[in-house]
């Protein structure tokens, strides 16, 4: 009932604080974005499509990197929030930044290994290739994809 009655007794974030809090959780979503859009292109540009035992371990390495991302968020959500309820905030933020460094760490070491293929060309031009490629084919006006045949063929709504 005393832990009920100090929560309710918090004092509101005057605008500073505010700006904080949101500044930071908006560099966490762009960071997350930047991420999970980024990452993994980058490992499968590590994978040589013309060789087939590189080819096969593709998949694999899509299989691994999603269950290591979704093993990291469970051990973010229970065994972090744990160590940060039972032993303090200082414990939580040192355990995540040293795994954060030990991340880099590995970065560092592994990047002479890493294939870095360098796109030719402007990226601007194979966007408006792709489109006008799309409005040639006339993929805009071809309702089959989206479900709705039986709409065109019935007139039904």
């Amino acid at each position: 009932m005393l832990k009920i009655l100090l929560i309710n007794q918090c004092e509101a974030a005057d605008s500073s604080q505010a700006v904080i809090l949101y500044t930071g959780l908006y560099l966490v979503v762009f960071g997350d974005g930047g991420l999970k859009a980024a990452l993994p292109s980058l490992g499968a540009d590590q994978f040589d499509e013309s060789d087939p035992e590189e080819s096969n371990t593709l998949s694999s390495f899509f299989n691994w990197f999603l269950f290591f991302v979704i093993t990291g968020a469970i051990f973010g959500v229970t065994f972090l929030v744990w160590i940060s309820e039972n032993e303090g905030w200082n414990w939580g933020f040192g355990v995540s930044t040293f795994a954060v460094a030990i991340t880099i760490l590995f970065l560092c070491m592994g990047r002479s290994l890493c294939r870095n293929n360098v796109p030719k060309g402007s990226p601007l031009s194979r966007i408006m290739q792709f489109w006008n490629g799309k409005m040639a084919v006339g993929m805009f006006l071809d309702d089959s994809c989206l479900g709705f045949e039986h709409l065109i063929e019935t007139g039904d709504s």
